[in-house]
């Protein structure tokens, strides 16, 4: 930083910035950081004590990072300075995100390691149980659909075109959607929900009855957790539903498939147990309902089988309607 009084004797006078005055060999001054133009200190409001610290780190002795800067570059600097504050807000936030999505996916990892391990046990303990295998290996290959999906929706995130800086660019809002929905659907993957099951202000009476009901369908009660009601209580109106964990995906397909003994029970008539499915889940199985009734009209056998309406001809399985996309 150049400075003025007494050190710039012969050289051409220079006009003040912020006075527009001339700034004399005899008067004291600093040069602006920026713009390099001379400023009084008196019009700099730069103390004596300041402008001694200011000589100092203009001839390197000490304070080399102080800098001067004149009224106008100092209102450009403040609104670059924010401008930097928010672009490193943001990229804390995406980077943060980024976080999320590679452990959600590392998530997705273990739960197809999971399947593949229970797959192993089925095929060694029980060969004789083919329908349980199918449905299995149908959830791996769904599984790895959406981890490839998921994939694909992480490296659009993450990948940056044409910058040298490591920026994070940011999806499509319809990207975004889809990796949100797939992650969703993960994290709902071992619940279910249990519908006619009383309110009460008292969840231990709550448990107690998701208790009774998980040991009447013939499953372990221990390896399934009460997680909460869905929605918000309204008075007067019917009981929320109930949803639960299970310990796994052999447990969730046993809840499911004993679910059918509740009717012939007495006390649990009204009692049903579905997947826990998310509200685009939700809309698809109404779609499909609504075309299971059409097809009903031709295959009176027609029933929905892992997202897709099927019948039984001669022992094969044979697909009527495909798997819809919402």
């Amino acid at each position: 930083m150049a400075l003025s009084g007494g050190e710039n004797d012969g050289l051409q006078l220079e006009r003040c910035v912020e006075c527009s005055e001339e700034v004399k060999a005899t008067e004291k001054a600093v040069d602006c950081d920026i713009c390099k133009k001379k400023v009084h200190i008196k019009c700099g409001k730069v103390t004596s004590t300041m402008h001694g610290e200011l000589k100092k780190s203009a001839s390197g002795v000490i304070c080399q990072g102080i800098k001067f800067l004149c009224s106008k570059c100092d209102k450009i600097f403040v609104t670059i300075k924010c401008d930097i504050i928010q672009m490193m807000e943001k990229q804390v936030k995406m980077e943060r995100k980024q976080e999320e999505m590679v452990k959600d996916l590392e998530a997705v990892k273990r739960e197809v390691i999971d399947i593949r391990g229970t797959l192993t046990k089925t095929n060694d303990g029980k060969k004789s149980e083919d329908s349980t295998r199918i449905k299995v290996v149908e959830e791996i290959v769904e599984m790895k659909e959406q981890i490839g999906v998921l994939k694909k929706q992480y490296s659009d995130v993450v990948r940056v075109e044409g910058a040298e800086a490591n920026v994070v660019t940011s999806p499509r809002v319809s990207d975004m959607k889809m990796v949100s929905e797939l992650l969703e659907r993960n994290k709902r993957q071992n619940n279910l929900v249990i519908f006619g099951i009383d309110e009460t202000s008292d969840e231990n009476i709550t448990k107690n009855k998701i208790n009774e009901i998980i040991t009447a369908i013939g499953v372990d009660a221990s390896k399934v957790k009460y997680f909460g009601r869905v929605g918000r209580r309204v008075v007067g109106n019917k009981a929320r539903v109930v949803r639960v964990v299970c310990e796994d995906l052999e447990t969730k397909r046993g809840l499911l498939k004993g679910a059918n003994k509740l009717k012939t029970i007495a006390g649990y008539e009204r009692t049903y147990v579905s997947p826990d499915l998310t509200k685009s889940q939700q809309e698809e199985d109404k779609m499909l309902r609504e075309k299971l009734k059409e097809i009903r009209g031709q295959y009176k056998e027609a029933k929905i089988n892992n997202g897709e309406i099927v019948i039984m001809e001669g022992g094969n399985r044979k697909v009527l309607c495909p798997r819809l996309q919402n």
